[in-house]
């Protein structure tokens, strides 16, 4: 009887460890250096042209995101696959005109906004130009969902909060 308690006792501890360790390593397939992200069926609408978003974002009264990348830069490229395709930051993209501008094809601009490395966005009233806040490398989708968020409080020059 006291073989049947330990063998009872030693399979026990056994699944106990068993669970633990599963907890501890969990799915393997997401351990790559890569986080895994919900599948996204909504993207950014970006604009490609800085005028036309400009015209945009006066009629709607919302600030400009004006993401200036390159196109064999590899942060601007993480940042498009991990916080630009985030469920949180494509919602809340919709707070503002979005553009984006590649310097390679744009490289007048990198002196109007004082570009100093890409990926870098910035935050311009579009009724005085005004450049309200800027961003200089690359952040992760948490990191960006609280950089958009301090700007939901700015209200653009032309009237109304940036709603």
């Amino acid at each position: 009887m006291k073989i049947v308690c330990t063998e009872k006792y030693f399979t026990i501890l056994f699944v106990c460890i068993l669970f633990f360790v599963e907890g501890c390593l969990g799915d393997k397939s997401s351990q790559n250096g890569s986080p895994t992200f919900p599948p996204q069926n909504k993207t950014i609408n970006w604009y490609t042209s800085l005028e036309d978003a400009r015209k945009k974002s006066v009629t709607s009264k919302k600030l400009l995101m004006i993401y200036f990348f390159t196109t064999w830069s590899d942060w601007a490229k993480k940042m498009d696959k991990e916080t630009y395709s985030y469920y949180k930051v494509v919602e809340m993209s919709g707070n503002f005109i979005c553009v984006r501008i590649d310097l390679d094809k744009n490289p007048e601009l990198e002196k109007t906004y004082n570009i100093t490395g890409n990926p870098t966005v910035v935050f311009e009233d579009p009724f005085n130009g005004k450049k309200v806040y800027k961003i200089e490398g690359i952040r992760d989708r948490h990191e960006m969902t609280d950089e958009m968020k301090k700007m939901l409080s700015y209200k653009v020059e032309g009237g109304g909060r940036n709603e």
